[in-house]
């Protein structure tokens, strides 16, 4: 009896140690495992408000941002468009993928704000048609880096990754670094009035007109340098022949309410790409009367402290307004990804009619104040004419009158 509970006893001991070796294994592979994830440290180069996919937007919640990896050599995919989501300093992924060995990868990464942006999982190419609304419009941005390993070569550019006293960059350890360039052009008004003491403006709704509404943009990884890793990119933008617009008609327009001379309250995120200034009128429809891209306001226009309007009429708040149009200038690189451009508008110039009114023509622009400021012309100054009579003296007192 004693001889079956010594065996019960050393039965159950081996047990024990076998429970806490099983246990000490796993908890050993849990902690190598988690070593060799691969995760990301993210920054957006040029924080701006809003819409725009910036720090803050890629670590709320469920945003973050989607990844691919290739390996370097062949250029064979390792891992599909995998969700990172940002906890605790890092973005990590719920299906989760490890380094190899000694194969090095290039990882491509891509986050969009808004709806507006359609694209195909595991490709390059993606195609953005901007909401009508400002405030529904996509930030569309990417992050591309290359030849990194789990413990890559020293890079003094990858500040998440310097490893003091070392020369190598623990990419295993602390993330890979991805730096997130904007894909769009974002473009905004500014309203003014440089003749405050003449005219008062009224002003309904400011819009940005005949630009092209939809392009496809493609990121090339085989030609794209390993240059999106660092937190500053010195003003480097992505390439406007990565977008595609040839195809697209240019009678795309968008509009913002806007009531007083100020910047409109949202800036809008547009299709990057290059236009002519406009210098004719096209002679279609009030619609499109440019033969190229314009600025309207809705607007009227008083002597300033009357009521009398001069530019448009007062019948009620939604009438009475008139469309003052600007032909939309570029410079001569266009619209380039990742740059803002602001208009700033003197209404006091008052712009040119929505539709030509110089018959015969069909050309001329035709400015909305052209006639409309009070003038003279053909001022003359009256002769001093003889008078009806005059009284000779030839003494004392004045003779007769002279009748002339």
């Amino acid at each position: 009896m004693m001889k079956k509970n010594n065996l019960l006893i050393l039965a159950v001991a081996a047990l024990g140690f076998a429970a806490c070796a099983n246990d000490e294994t796993t908890a050993v592979n849990e902690k190598l495992a988690e070593s060799n994830a691969i995760s990301f440290r993210a920054n957006v180069n040029g924080l701006m408000r809003g819409i725009d996919v910036n720090q803050t937007w890629l670590q709320d919640g469920s945003n973050g941002f989607k990844v691919r990896a290739t390996l370097t050599t062949g250029g064979a995919q390792y891992f599909p468009e995998t969700q990172y989501t940002y906890s605790a300093g890092t973005y990590t992924s719920t299906q989760k993928y490890y380094w190899p060995q000694t194969e090095a990868l290039d990882f491509f990464a891509w986050a969009a704000s808004g709806n507006d942006v359609t694209h195909t999982e595991n490709t390059y190419e993606f195609t953005v048609t901007p909401n009508s609304a400002a405030a529904s419009q996509s930030d569309l941005v990417v992050a591309c880096t290359k030849n990194k390993t789990k413990t890559g070569t020293y890079n003094p550019s990858d500040v998440y990754n310097q490893s003091a006293g070392s020369q190598t960059s623990q990419y295993g350890a602390n993330g890979v670094p991805l730096n997130f360039r904007h894909a769009g052009t974002k473009v905004t008004i500014t309203l003014t009035n440089s003749n405050t003491d003449g005219l008062d403006f009224v002003i309904r709704d400011a819009s940005i007109c005949n630009v092209k509404g939809t392009g496809v943009f493609t990121f090339d990884p085989t030609t794209a340098t390993d240059n999106q890793t660092t937190t500053s990119n010195g003003g480097a933008t992505l390439a406007l022949s990565q977008w595609e617009t040839s195809t697209v008609p240019t009678t795309t327009n968008y509009s913002q309410t806007i009531t007083s001379l100020t910047t409109l309250a949202q800036d809008w995120i547009l299709i990057p790409q290059t236009f002519t200034y406009a210098t004719a009128y096209s002679g279609s429809s009030e619609g499109n009367p440019f033969n190229g891209p314009c600025i309207k306001v809705s607007l009227k226009i008083k002597n300033h402290g009357s009521e009398i309007y001069i530019v448009g009429s007062a019948s009620g708040e939604n009438d009475g307004y008139v469309t003052a149009m600007w032909p939309l200038s570029a410079p001569a690189s266009g619209w380039l990804p990742g740059k803002k451009y602001t208009y700033t508008v003197d209404l006091a110039g008052g712009g040119y009619y929505p539709a030509n009114t110089t018959a015969g023509t069909g050309t001329n622009l035709d400015p909305i104040l052209e006639g409309a400021e009070i003038k003279f012309v053909t001022v003359t100054v009256d002769e001093w004419p003889a008078g009806d009579a005059t009284s000779v003296y030839t003494g004392s007192t004045p003779s007769t009158p002279v009748v002339p």
